[in-house]
C-alpha cells in the first residue's frame, strides 16, 4: 500500500523525493514517521507487511534495499538509508532548514549527551518494550497472545532458514550479511529464537 503523508502544509520539498518503507506497528517505523512529521516533510509512505502469511520484508526486492530485511527504509532521490537513528540524522543533515532539528549537533555538550542516551536506547531489546506483557504475563491481566503474533512466532523462528533459501534462488543476495552465514545472521537467529520461544 502507498499513500501520501504530510507533516506540514508549508513544506516545499517534493514528496516524490522521500519514500518511507515501514510497518505501522514497528517501533522504529513510528519513530521515523514522527521525525518526518516534526520536520514538516511530505513523503510517500509504503507499507511493508512483516507478518505471515506473506511477509514482504523477506521478499528479494526488499532485501536488495536492506539485507537484514528490517524496517524502516528511507529512499531519497534513489539513495537508500536504513536504521531509524541514521535516518533521523540524515534528515537533519539534508534538510537543515526544514522544521526544527531532531537532535542537537554532536560537537556540542548537549549533542554528545543526546547521542549517548540514543545509543543506550538503541541497544535495548525493542521486543521487550513492544511486547513486554508476553514476557511477563503476570502484568497482562490474563490476556492471551494475539493470533497474528502466534503465527508470526513460527515464521520468525525459521527466518534465517528462509533467507538462506532465498540466497540459493537469488545469487545476488548472497552478499547480504543475513544470507552469507556471517555473524549478523547468528545474532539475528539467536535474538529471534529467544524472543519467539519465550512466547510459547
Amino acid at each position: 500500500a502507498s499513500k501520501m503523508a504530510t507533516g506540514s502544509s508549508n513544506s516545499t520539498s517534493n514528496a516524490d523525493d522521500l519514500i518511507l518503507y515501514c510497518f505501522d506497528t514497528s517501533f522504529y517505523s513510528r519513530k521515523v514517521c514522527l521525525a518526518l512529521t516534526v520536520k514538516g516533510l511530505p513523503y510517500q509512505k509504503r507499507a511493508v507487511v512483516c507478518l505471515p502469511p506473506f511477509p514482504e520484508n523477506l521478499e528479494p526486492w526488499f532485501l536488495r534495499m536492506t539485507p537484514l530485511g528490517e524496517v524502516p527504509v528511507l529512499v531519497h532521490n534513489g539513495k537508500v538509508v536504513i536504521d531509524s537513528t541514521r535516518i533521523i540524522d540524515y534528515l537533519d543533515s539534508v534538510f537543515p532548514d526544514k522544521g526544527p532539528r531532531l537532535a542537537p549537533p554532536e560537537d556540542t555538550d548537549l549533542g554528545r549527551r543526546v547521542r549517548h542516551f540514543r545509543d543506550l536506547l538503541d541497544e535495548l531489546p525493542v521486543d521487550l518494550y513492544t511486547y513486554g506483557p508476553f514476557y511477563h504475563p503476570e502484568l497482562a491481566n490474563g490476556s492471551k497472545l494475539p493470533a497474528p503474533l502466534r503465527a508470526a512466532r513460527s515464521i520468525n523462528v525459521s527466518r534465517v532458514k528462509r533467507l538462506h533459501e532465498l540466497a540459493e534462488t537469488h545469487p545476488d543476495l548472497k552478499e547480504a550479511p543475513d544470507l552469507s552465514g556471517g555473524c549478523v545472521s547468528v545474532k539475528t537467529e539467536t535474538s529471534l529464537r529467544s524472543f519467539w520461544m519465550t512466547l510459547r
